[in-house]
């Protein structure tokens, strides 16, 4: 039930991360002469990590594995101790 808990957890704090991002995008293009925070991210899609993967994983990409990871052992070891 954590894992499940942590999870939605942190689907929320994407959402609203997602939002907050959408808001600083809008500014930077209506205000602002220049685009740190769009240009950051232009960067990071543009040049992959080397030898670890193609391209950026997103922070929510790795934070939603972890509670997975976490209930698949939490289930594996309730199955084993009922057997």
């Amino acid at each position: 039930m954590v894992s499940v808990v942590w999870w939605f957890q942190l689907r929320s704090y994407r959402d609203l991360n997602t939002a907050k991002f959408v808001v600083i995008n809008k500014i930077e293009a209506d205000n602002l002469p220049i685009t740190p925070f769009s240009d950051e991210w232009a960067q990071l899609k543009k040049d992959p990590v080397p030898k670890l993967r193609d391209r950026y994983a997103e922070l929510g990409f790795v934070e939603r594995f972890v509670p997975i990871v976490f209930l698949l052992v939490n289930a594996a070891l309730a199955v084993s101790v009922w057997l």
